[in-house]
């Protein structure tokens, strides 16, 4: 029977032709969390979602193999999106990704699930893909033309750094990834083998040329 009422607006069963659970129903114990939990997951999986004013009668009325979603869930599930992009997709415009996230952050630390951050993988880098906050560095407003140096001696720097729009709650620590770090590694690339000194430096000189000449035309 199509007696549940979802996210979506549409009425559906609890279970589909196949006998598989097809409607969300929260799991977690504490109220507000539930509460939390929908405001994340009914954006991304409205079709699948009780109404918000239902989730506690739901979750009081079944028995508990029902209840098959809850924040840990919802990482879970965030993790296989795998990046900013598939995130995007699957939000369908409902709202920004990274104000979710943001917002998935700060729930994560209202709900005292700290350990989380530790290594769930959901945290995007300047590429966009998402990583664990250990493998990250927090990026101390570092310009643009020194990653692009950086990448000129193959170091993918945007690879380990957080993604600047993302604002981490005050009590999340993060490694720092400031000028005396950067200069540390353009200095540790030039050692490498990789590129010629040469050749290395012939590539910075056209890249600050390149930048030079922005900025003469932005001027005028």
């Amino acid at each position: 029977l199509e007696i549940i009422n979802t996210a979506s607006g549409e009425k559906k069963a609890l279970f589909d032709f196949l006998d598989d659970q097809d409607v969300f129903i929260i799991g977690d114990r504490d109220e507000t969390t539930r509460e939390y939990v929908w405001e994340l997951a009914s954006l991304i999986y409205p079709e699948r979602m009780v109404i918000n004013s239902e989730i506690h009668e739901w979750y009081n009325s079944l028995w508990k193999e029902c209840r098959n979603f809850n924040i840990q869930e919802l990482i879970n599930r965030l993790e296989k999106f795998e990046n900013l992009k598939n995130l995007e997709l699957r939000l369908g415009g409902r709202c920004d990704a990274i104000a979710w996230l943001n917002r998935l952050y700060t729930v994560l630390i209202q709900t005292k699930n700290v350990n989380v951050f530790c290594n769930a993988i959901i945290f995007p880098n300047q590429y966009g893909q998402f990583c664990s906050l250990n493998e990250l560095f927090i990026d101390d407003g570092i310009d643009e033309i020194y990653k692009r140096i950086l990448e000129l001696l193959d170091v993918r720097c945007r690879s380990y750094l957080l993604e600047k729009r993302i604002d981490l709650p005050d009590d999340i620590q993060c490694k720092i990834f400031d000028y005396k770090k950067l200069f540390e590694e353009i200095l540790e690339a030039l050692d490498g083998d990789a590129f010629s000194k040469r050749e290395a430096m012939a590539q910075i000189i056209v890249l600050y040329d390149e930048q030079s000449k922005r900025d003469i035309e932005q001027i005028e």
